[in-house]
């Protein structure tokens, strides 16, 4: 028995549709025997389960079990990326650049008279 990895997320993120289905609906239709067969490796390797195949109540087991694993993954996935994004913004502090004394010199006495004519 082995933990879900993002390999097997990977390879069942397709069918989360029906992962979906099975779990709020208790319904599962549509799978061709190759994707159930990726499905029932993942459900045999991560919960060190059986299913029969041609049994459409153990296929129903298998989806959702399976999809369960799916969506915890996702969201604990989604959690990382936002507690990541947020220590990004935290490490990036918006400071202004500092300009050069020459810089701020040259542009202070551009366009300027030296002196202003007396309105006597």
């Amino acid at each position: 028995m082995r933990k879900f990895t993002q390999e097997d997320y990977e390879l069942v993120k397709a069918y989360e549709k029906d992962f979906t289905r099975a779990i709020e609906s208790r319904y599962c239709t549509g799978l061709l025997k190759e994707e159930l067969e990726v499905i029932h490796r993942i459900y045999q390797e991560t919960l060190n389960r059986q299913a029969n195949l041609s049994c459409g109540g153990c296929i129903l087991q298998m989806m959702t079990s399976v999809g369960r694993l799916y969506f915890s993954y996702k969201e604990e996935q989604d959690k990382i990326k936002a507690k990541e994004e947020a220590m990004k913004k935290e490490k990036k502090p918006r400071t202004r650049r500092k300009k050069d004394e020459t810089e701020v010199k040259s542009k202070a006495g551009e366009g300027m008279p030296d002196a202003l004519p007396d309105n006597k």
